[in-house]
């Protein structure tokens, strides 16, 4: 009876703890496309962690500090455009600062070995500029990860993003790129099957999304929305570590909150089928991560939007790959793709079509060194025919001063053209950094 107090003791009292911290600030989120905010310090640290111990959990505390010149904050060409049309806004100027970033971050970690795993995460970046004080800004992020093999062959994933933000990096179709705006998402995901044997698994998958931002003008309200997606999926095992894949999902996206340019009988509300197959790869070896293309289909549920444009239901090729290739002990290679199409609004009927590849390195060097890099590049294609090219490199170096403590240089370029002028702008960021783990 002891025994099982105290396993009860080591699952329940960490996990109250986190959801009393949690309280505070759980239930918002959004991920920024442009990441320029400080890297959380997991992104520079080298030495082993996970030192701190309580009960069977594990704890990972970690603290960046970093130092940024911003050549453009505002994300801006500089150039000043009457606003015609009332939905557009007059660019910011080209504006240069020094921004102070602290960058804390907590995971809480379980692990049940062969049957899986609990974690809470916690990351946030608090931005702090030296002359416009005006435009500091804060995102923190929530995480929540359950991951359950039973003997007799159940199978339950789940997995929850939260993130408070009001930073200038817009959200996934780059809305308010370069303002400070305050909006939060959720995001929830989770599957439910059967493992049989001779390593066939048959699941059930489902997801709830929503986006919601503090509406201070009318187009922020085609920002608001919420995302249901239910789907069915079948994997099987085709080498040790290699699992291939086929999986159906439908989708309904309505929008929440309504104006004079996002109406029920005008928003871009729509439903979507999708089907994905590909590979993927489990646990830890020289290859990781997972390759999925497949096919999309997307009906809007309006015929015109407010403008009386007409909505176009389309289909298209899609893909979602994210893999990383230990070459040596020394080296590790990643590599990203992404195709995906989506409303870019739902105040009209301009269908956003966006493409994007990525390649990273990080090379151990002598001398507790280490060397990072990576490039991107994305097409954003819109039905107005609008179309955007954006370009992300990075380069830096860490040393590695005590195994629970790294400094590093780094540098970011940011570039984006666009066939609409006023969106274009180049950005150089210069930065040096301190990063703690434990």
């Amino acid at each position: 009876m002891s025994g099982r107090r105290a396993v009860a003791s080591a699952v329940l009292c960490p996990l109250l703890m986190v959801l009393l911290i949690g309280t505070v600030w759980l239930g918002r989120a959004q991920g920024a496309v442009w990441s320029q905010a400080a890297r959380t310090a997991e992104g520079y640290m080298q030495g082993d962690t996970g030192n701190l111990r309580l009960g069977k959990w594990r704890v990972l505390p970690s603290l960046a500090l970093e130092g940024v010149y911003d050549s453009n904050i505002f994300l801006s060409n500089g150039e000043s455009v009457q606003p015609l049309d009332p939905s557009r806004r007059t660019r910011d100027p080209k504006v240069s600062d020094y921004i102070f970033h602290v960058a804390p971050a907590l995971e809480l970690a379980y692990d049940m070995g062969v049957r899986g795993g609990i974690k809470f995460g916690y990351q946030a970046d608090f931005a702090f500029y030296r002359r416009r004080s005006d435009q500091d800004w804060q995102r923190q992020s929530g995480s929540f990860g359950f991951d359950y093999r039973a003997p007799g062959g159940l199978l339950l994933l789940i997995d929850e993003q939260f993130t408070d933000a009001d930073d200038p990096y817009g959200n996934d179709v780059q809305y308010g790129l370069g303002e400070t705006r305050s909006r939060w998402t959720n995001d929830l995901k989770g599957s439910v099957g059967w493992r049989f044997p001779k390593d066939l698994k048959l699941l059930a998958h489902f997801g709830h999304s929503k986006s919601e931002y503090e509406v201070e003008r009318d187009l922020d309200a085609g920002q608001n929305w919420t995302l249901i997606e239910a789907g069915l999926g079948v994997e099987k095992k085709v080498m040790s570590r290699t699992w291939t894949f086929l999986e159906f999902r439908n989708g309904w996206q309505e929008y929440d909150d309504h104006g004079l340019s996002v109406t029920p009988e005008t928003d871009a509300g729509n439903q979507r089928a999708r089907i994905d197959t590909g590979l993927k790869w489990e646990g830890i070896g020289r290859l990781s991560g997972a390759v999925s293309f497949g096919y999309q289909w997307l009906q809007y549920d309006n015929d015109r939007d407010a403008q009386g444009i007409p909505y176009s239901d389309t289909g298209t090729w899609v893909g979602e790959t994210s893999v990383g290739w230990k070459a040596t002990a020394r080296t590790l290679l990643g590599f990203n793709f992404s195709r995906n199409e989506s409303p870019s609004s739902g105040a009209g009927a301009d269908t956003m079509e966006t493409t994007s590849a990525g390649v990273t390195l990080s090379q151990e060097l002598p001398y507790k060194f280490r060397g990072m890099a990576g490039f991107s590049y994305g097409l954003s294609d819109y039905q107005s025919g609008r179309k955007d090219h954006d370009y992300y490199a990075n380069v830096g170096l860490t040393y590695q001063i005590r195994a629970w403590l790294d400094a590093g240089i780094g540098y970011r370029y940011l570039r984006k053209d666009s066939s609409d002028g006023a969106e274009s702008f180049t950005g150089n960021q210069f930065s040096v950094m301190l990063g703690a783990r434990y």
